[in-house]
């Protein structure tokens, strides 16, 4: 299932309070395109979707505090599931996407 669909993600926390940074390596099996008025392209949906505050203990100041995590993709599987996001809009309103579709930018080094 892991060769098929599994996407290697490596995230990297970073806390604004006390500069403490962390790296959590983790798998998904599901890749996450956010949608929202501003998002025009899946492209653009998958950048909102690498990018997610955390709240997360912080060893240096001894409390919860907010990590900004930013993530990049360390392995591609076969095949891609794509599940599109979106919270309710205020009004109704319809809204193509283009489904040009590069992901080489957000590949690890």
């Amino acid at each position: 299932m892991k060769d098929l669909f599994g996407i290697d993600l490596e995230t990297s926390l970073t806390c604004e309070e006390s500069d403490e940074t962390a790296v959590e390596a983790s798998t998904v099996y599901t890749f996450k395109c956010n949608i929202s008025q501003d998002v025009n392209h899946l492209h653009d949906g998958f950048k909102i979707g690498l990018c997610e505050d955390r709240e997360k203990r912080s060893e240096k100041l001894g409390r919860l505090a907010l990590f900004k995590g930013e993530s990049r993709i360390t392995t591609l599987p076969k095949y891609l599931s794509v599940q599109l996001v979106r919270k309710p809009p205020k009004q109704r309103r319809t809204r193509a996407l283009s489904l040009s579709l590069s992901l080489c930018v957000w590949l690890a080094d």
